[in-house]
């Protein structure tokens, strides 16, 4: 039997297509097992109040236990919830405290230049986590980082605008994201101007691409600072704590480059006319009409949760094309067909049936299992097969990033 050199695929489609031995079949039944696990409710955690401890969450991808740090500050009494703050490769030099009461984790997986691919999803898992099991407010989770954590908050951000309700990058500032995501999200750069590291120009064009854009963003220049920003911390800290997530704002603009990544607020981009091209909408509530105004590119479905704008909508407007709402629902679908859009009596499916690039098939964040044939080949080419199934397993991201833990690997 002759099969395609390496092959990735689901845990499922694998063991519906394979005949395989008893040794491979118990590899199967064990990954299989450690994302059942996904499926069991996860007991309230054990608080260790003005702590620093590991905590660990069940990957979806590949089924290892993840281990990450996490503070706790001293628990203030009448207090419910807590702030989350997100430390990636770095962060403001201020412990949780009673002045400051806030949660901080580090995700461990930052390992994907700029955050993209198994980084992302690994830093995402692990705010789930925390909101599922720890007193966290989820209108007050926060983004921080130092240097390539700054870069790759940006990036996280711009991915996963309606989760965060600030960002702060220090000494650097990250390129290649869509800027108009912050639309609704405040960013404050802090950067030295005698950094050779990472130079200030970069982080400037950002700032000043941001602001046109109508962003909320500021940057603060430090003269005689280079790639650190000097103590104290604590100002910056009284300023991210004073922002709270914008959870149903006016208008939404939100690139993407797949569905997966499409949800924004109270809009989603569900199928794409062109795999290989980013999509974006750009919507608007006119709250005294009661219409939503939307444009689009490279976008033939999309979905709206009515329950989320901050006003209710009788009348929809894309790309010109009036949509009367007569539904009462509070989730609408919508769909276009040879160019005219229309409320879809069915879902539209969330995800495409074909991806454009093999990161963007592999690296999603799904459950994933590396097979190589060995049918029919000679002991050289199936050694050969290994070793790119091998190397394929550790890989997480672009640029060849390895992984602390693999995917698992079925021959």
């Amino acid at each position: 039997m002759n099969i395609a050199p390496v092959a990735a695929a689901s845990v499922s489609e694998q063991m519906g297509r394979a005949k395989t031995p008893a040794r491979s079949r118990s590899l199967l039944r064990l990954v299989c097992r450690s994302l059942l696990l996904l499926a069991v409710p996860m007991l309230a955690a054990d608080l260790k109040w003005n702590n620093s401890f590991n905590e660990t969450y069940l990957s979806r991808a590949d089924g290892n236990r993840i281990t990450f740090r996490v503070r706790t500050p001293p628990k203030v009494e009448g207090q419910e919830s807590y702030p989350l703050l997100v430390a990636l490769k770095g962060s403001l030099r201020v412990d949780p405290s009673r002045r400051f009461p806030f949660i901080e984790v580090r995700p461990s997986r930052g390992n994907v230049w700029g955050y993209r691919a198994t980084s992302a999803f690994d830093a995402m898992q692990v705010i789930a986590h925390m909101k599922r099991n720890y007193p966290v407010d989820p209108d007050r989770v926060y983004l921080v980082g130092s240097s390539a954590g700054a870069s790759g908050a940006m990036h996280l951000a711009s991915q996963y605008p309606d989760q965060f309700a600030a960002v702060v990058p220090l000494v650097a500032a990250g390129n290649n994201y869509p800027a108009a995501n912050f639309l609704n999200l405040p960013v404050a750069f802090h950067h030295g101007a005698l950094d050779w590291t990472s130079a200030i120009c970069d982080v400037r064009v950002q700032f000043q691409k941001m602001k046109r854009l109508g962003c909320p963003v500021s940057l603060k220049e430090y003269p005689d600072a280079g790639h650190s920003i000097p103590r104290p911390h604590a100002p910056i800290m009284e300023w991210l704590f004073a922002q709270r997530r914008e959870a149903a704002p006016v208008r939404v603009i939100h690139h993407c480059d797949s569905p997966e990544l499409g949800r924004s607020y109270w809009i989603a981009i569900n199928q794409f006319a062109d795999p290989h091209l980013p999509a974006s909408v750009d919507a608007t509530v006119d709250p005294i009409r009661q219409i939503v105004r939307i444009t689009v590119k490279n976008a033939i479905g999309l979905s709206l949760d009515r329950s989320a704008m901050p006003n209710d909508c009788r009348e929809l407007r894309v790309d010109r094309q009036s949509i009367p709402v007569s539904t009462d629902r509070d989730k609408i679908s919508l769909i276009c067909r040879d160019g005219h859009w229309s409320i879809a009596t069915e879902a539209i499916p969330t995800r495409r049936t074909y991806r454009a690039g093999a990161a963007a098939n592999l690296l999603q964040g799904e459950p994933l299992l590396v097979v190589y044939g060995t049918g029919g080949e000679s002991a050289g080419r199936i050694a050969g097969l290994r070793a790119a199934a091998e190397k394929i397993a550790g890989c997480g991201g672009p640029h060849y990033a390895s992984l602390r833990d693999r995917f698992p690997v079925l021959a």
